[in-house]
């Protein structure tokens, strides 16, 4: 018997299955606003918009009145001048501001915010993490940053997931999993927070530590450990699972997992 995929169909009810929830029950900061926000249309009718679709509010002066408190929420510079700019008159940092009035004006009940302090200045990048530490800390909204900034990740996060090969290597909470040491940490991770500069570090003119190895090709994956080739932790007596098996996510304490074969015995 044929049995084939309706794909056609299949994508047909995913976009509108996902169309209540994108927006109103999910909503997204992107990393680079100005590529994110429509460039021909001013960011306050870009957020009335966004507002009239989700919520109960239909009426253009409600809207736009709803926007221009979010606008200040998110402490945009004089946010009545600022509703009917387009993006190209506005900085990063202004826009960015945008972007997240636009995620927020519907009280979403999961905010993704993927790089948000991407392509910003140091400055700008410091009042944009306190902005959303402190709208976190206001609205309780769940939050996944997805960052490589390890600074942005422990100003913000609770839980840390570590990823390598596209795959979770280390999950637990922040604090533990972003402390310095060895203990109970994936290789990799140890191997992360070990590269980063420290006062200690520059203070006696040492060297940072490298990853030694190639990173590794996500199309030909490996039979064993992703990070095997690469690990300088690897022992005689794990070394043949190292490299033929995939360790599995493991709890080994209390929140904390780990996907290391140092760790199962």
């Amino acid at each position: 018997m044929d049995v084939s995929k309706d794909v056609v169909g299949w994508e047909r009810n995913t976009e509108r299955m996902m169309r209540n929830l994108r927006g109103k029950e999910i909503a997204m900061i992107f990393q680079n606003p100005k590529s994110s926000l429509n460039p021909f249309t001013p960011v306050g009718k870009q957020i009335t918009e966004a507002i009239q679709l989700h919520t109960s509010i239909k009426t253009d002066p409600e809207a736009r009145e709803r926007a221009l408190t979010w606008l200040d929420r998110v402490k945009m510079d004089s946010p009545r001048l600022r509703f009917d700019n387009y993006p190209y008159g506005l900085s990063g940092g202004m826009c960015q501001r945008a972007m997240i009035a636009m995620a927020l004006a519907c009280e979403p009940s999961l905010l993704i915010a993927d790089e948000p302090t991407t392509g910003l200045d140091a400055t700008i990048q410091s009042k944009i993490v306190d902005l959303l530490a402190e709208l976190k800390f206001e609205f309780g909204v769940t939050t996944m940053l997805i960052s490589h900034d390890i600074s942005v990740i422990s100003r913000l996060s609770d839980s840390v997931a570590v990823m390598y090969g596209g795959t979770v290597c280390d999950y637990g909470p922040a604090k533990e999993i972003l402390s310095t040491g060895f203990e109970s940490k994936h290789p990799y991770t140890s191997a992360l927070l070990a590269s980063i500069p420290s006062a200690q570090n520059m203070k006696e003119k040492g060297y940072l530590q490298a990853i030694e190895g190639d990173v590794l090709d996500t199309i030909n994956i490996p039979a064993g450990c992703r990070f095997y080739s690469r690990c300088n932790r690897v022992t005689e007596k794990i070394r043949e699972k190292c490299a033929g098996q995939e360790p599995d996510l493991r709890e080994i304490e209390s929140g904390h997992k780990v996907r290391c074969w140092l760790y199962f015995d």
